[in-house]
């Protein structure tokens, strides 16, 4: 390694470390909503619970295949799940350089990492939800893509394929990637073993899940509720959520023309498959943005991005200037939506999870609704339904009724209820049938918000 290389080296590991510190800088005694469904999610995995045969999930299970191992060794730790998604940034980082170094040169594939590197963060991109996971999907596919196009070589190809295949087990939308594959390899020339070589790795992630699912008697729910389940559901709460994100909408749409020019640039000045590259991948990325429209549903679309505006010509000045201000735009819409209170933050409750442990016996089941299934894996106690969740973009009729013959069957002792509102319906408005039989057979006994009462713990009624 000459010197050159060794100074790269050691700018690249003072920008991860400076990810890093990031990362610890931000945790805090709160964690987001989803992480509450993917920690309980997970913990149910590590309990050898099969996902969809065993209990419902609306998600590709890729991130609770990854959570599982992380909860059997640590135990139910958000902080622990964490650490995977921090992983997965500061590899997105590496890949983000690698793939600007395969474009553009060291110097460049540098600003284009530490872009990425300090403006992921601020949306929450160590969160354990899929979107760290996705980022690194993304710039591991075209990092190895662009690797591929300039040595030809079939392990590059079959892992960037993989990458993307990957990907779809963690949203459906990835599906948007996966399509224009075939169009990238047109665009470099392919052979046709290229072609097969592409086909079967970007299959390889899917089938591997469809296997575990067909020998574990899950294969049509995994098939269902993963993605058939899922597509018109999240169309469904994208139509009705539309009017209320239109400042995301914005956002995206400035960033997305912001680098169109810049990919374009780089085709100008370098290879047309290449800018090509970089829009396919921005496009896809800019999907994960959807149904609902959070700023931390931007942290894939940023690393192709951050490439993208490293194609402005380095002896232009308008150039950095267009850079400069799409990532200050980015970093504060990121430190706004830090700053506002919730955001759909939550406690850990550690004390309700302890008073449900204290007042049941293990193998005992209890029932949490209509959120915060956290609080099963923190109090060690099973759900008494098959749903751990109880949202209005996941429940209809049929399910709030199969919810309340099993816990008509099981009867557990204990429910914890969160009396939240959603998009301005309460509980009571999107689940009135589990709300009426929830407080016609359970009285309250403890109030873990007291003295606001959202936060409700009831004990089973003599004779109900």
């Amino acid at each position: 390694m000459n010197s050159v290389e060794r100074k790269a080296t050691a700018i690249l590991g003072a920008i991860l470390v400076a990810q890093a510190a990031i990362h610890f800088f931000l945790l805090d005694d709160l964690f987001f909503n989803d992480e509450g469904h993917f920690l309980a999610y997970s913990w149910m995995a590590a309990n050898g619970h099969v996902i969809y045969r065993d209990f419902f999930e609306h998600h590709p299970p890729l991130i609770e295949f990854l959570g599982a191992p992380v909860i059997a060794l640590a135990g139910p730790s958000v902080e622990a799940l964490r650490l995977l998604s921090l992983a997965a940034a500061l590899l997105t980082t590496v890949c983000v350089f690698a793939a600007g170094r395969t474009l553009y040169g060291k110097k460049t594939a540098l600003a284009c990492a530490a872009g990425f590197a300090l403006c992921a963060p601020l949306f929450f991109g160590f969160w354990f939800v899929t979107e760290p996971f996705l980022a690194l999907a993304v710039a591991a596919g075209a990092a190895l893509f662009l690797s591929w196009s300039r040595s030809r070589s079939a392990p590059a190809l079959a892992v960037a394929g993989f990458a993307a295949g990957a990907a779809l087990l963690l949203k459906p939308q990835a599906a948007a990637l996966i399509i224009a594959l075939p169009f990238l390899l047109r665009a470099y020339r392919a052979k046709r073993m290229d072609y097969l070589v592409c086909l079967c790795s970007v299959a390889a992630p899917f089938l591997l899940a469809s296997l575990y699912f067909l020998a574990n008697g899950a294969l049509w729910q995994f098939v269902y509720y993963a993605y058939l389940f899922t597509v018109p559901n999240a169309a469904a709460v994208f139509l009705k959520l539309m009017p209320s994100g239109y400042y995301d909408f914005i956002l995206i749409a400035v960033a997305f023309i912001a680098a169109i020019p810049a990919a374009l640039s780089l085709a100008s000045r370098r290879s047309t498959p290449d800018a090509f590259v970089l829009l396919v991948f921005l496009a896809a990325s800019a999907l994960f943005a959807f149904p609902r429209v959070d700023a931390f549903h931007f942290v894939p679309f940023l690393a192709p991005l951050s490439l993208a505006l490293g194609g402005m010509h380095p002896g232009r000045w308008r150039g950095y200037l267009v850079g400069l201000v799409v990532f200050t735009a980015l970093a504060a819409w990121g430190t706004i939506i830090l700053s506002l209170p919730a955001n759909g933050q939550i406690l850990h409750d550690h004390a309700t999870a302890a008073y449900l442990a204290a007042h049941t016996e293990p193998g005992e089941r209890i029932f949490v609704a209509p959120f915060n299934p956290h609080l099963y894996a923190y109090a060690d106690r099973e759900p008494a339904t098959y749903r751990l969740t109880f949202g209005p973009y996941v429940l209809n009729r049929a399910a709030e009724e199969e919810a309340v013959a099993q816990l008509e069957a099981v009867q557990p002792k204990y429910v914890y209820f969160l009396n939240s509102t959603f998009e301005g319906e309460t509980t009571q408005d999107y689940a009135p049938v589990l709300y009426e039989y929830i407080f016609s057979h359970y009285d309250p006994v403890y109030f873990p918000s007291a003295p606001r009462t959202y936060e409700i713990v009831l004990v089973r009624m003599p004779g109900a």
